[in-house]
């Protein structure tokens, strides 16, 4: 997988670091139940050193508490970068974990911006049989399996998780999690549920307490011409418009979304409103706000589209319109602009100048 940085905004995909915490919350949590991971997915790090790994096969998601050390102090600019690319990551992670690169299945990244710790999760192998693998890539490129052994942690189970379906298009248990967000002070657990609107948004204050909540989403879908409760929200960020918090989406075949935050958290179903439709055939895996020249942008990273931003300040003059509503050409709404650098998995911020 190639990387790469770009100026202003640099992308950086991909990389991670050796985990370290002190022996005495080792010994603190040696009582507490041990981690036992069916699947890995979805990540999300806050800058307290919280990392969240979600389980969609286990129908859980983990808040680890890591004790993770403070980056060296350095003025950085757009010119140079906290870090040097790692070239020929998947060969790397390959030779780390004894297997091929092709074996290597990297499901989601995130960036400790305090550290400037890389976490990664992997899956080794494919299928049934494929062994769910935490990874970290440190400021000075050193690549580590993370154990997850004596880590203090605590656990959310999701009782509303799909079943196991090996027989399905696309096995739902396994979107159980598709994406996670801290937002004030909340986990936001995007997936499927076994619901009759399937497709969900949790929430779960942290640290955890009780079961999460859950509200049932419903989008219009301008490319299919129709309204869909069994599409997951893939990737999503918060967005603040007018002072109120929203929530930015996309699906799959690309339509934008927002969903207003307030009412997610009071409603059991909620219809969002579609913004944008970016094109057929393809899943946004990852959205990162950045600014270019003084101008807000969204970073979209894609799976079968090369990387594309869209403007923050049409976004929301977007979602003050009455959105989508009927069937439409595939590439309607916020336009979006091409990113000359080639195809991005995933992307997250490094710093104020790269991401």
């Amino acid at each position: 997988m190639s990387k790469f940085l770009y100026p202003a905004a640099a992308v950086f995909a991909l990389g991670l670091a050796a985990l370290t915490w002190t022996m005495a919350q080792a010994e603190e949590e040696a009582a507490a139940p041990p981690i036992e991971l069916q699947s890995i997915g979805a990540l999300e790090v806050t800058p307290e050193g919280v990392l969240f790994l979600a389980d969609s096969v286990g129908a859980a998601v983990y808040a680890l508490e890591l004790d993770l050390p403070a980056r060296a102090k350095k003025e950085s600019s757009a010119d140079e970068a906290p870090m040097e690319n790692i070239e020929n990551l998947d060969d790397k992670i390959a030779a780390l974990l004894g297997t091929h690169a092709r074996e290597v299945v990297v499901q989601d990244m995130v960036v400790h911006e305090p550290s400037g710790t890389i976490f990664l999760s992997i899956h080794r192998g494919r299928g049934t049989d494929a062994k769910p693998v935490l990874l970290s890539i440190d400021p000075a490129g050193k690549i580590a399996e993370v154990s997850l052994s004596g880590i203090p942690h605590s656990r959310l189970d999701l009782a509303d998780a799909p079943k196991f379906d090996a027989e399905a298009r696309r096995n739902p248990r396994l979107l159980t999690v598709t994406d996670l967000e801290m937002v004030d002070g909340e986990l936001l657990i995007a997936g499927l549920s076994n619901e009759e609107f399937a497709s969900t948004l949790r929430r779960a204050p942290y640290p955890f307490s009780g079961s999460a909540k859950s509200t049932g989403l419903e989008i219009y879908h301008g490319a299919h011409g129709k309204y869909e409760t069994h599409a997951p929200i893939f990737t999503f960020i918060p967005l603040n418009v007018d002072g109120k918090n929203h929530l930015l989406a996309g699906y799959l075949c690309t339509p934008l979304v927002t969903f207003p935050l307030d009412e997610v958290r009071t409603k059991d179903r909620l219809r969002g409103k579609t913004i944008a439709e970016l094109g057929w055939g393809n899943v946004p895996t990852d959205m990162v706000p950045f600014q270019q020249d003084g101008e807000d942008w969204i970073l979209i990273a894609n799976s079968r589209r090369g990387a594309m931003k869209v403007k923050t300040a049409d976004v929301l003059a977007a979602q003050k319109q009455p959105g989508i509503t009927h069937e439409v050409n595939p590439r309607t709404g916020v336009v979006d602009y091409s990113v000359p650098t080639g195809h991005i998995a995933q992307a997250d911020r490094l710093d104020d100048h790269h991401l």
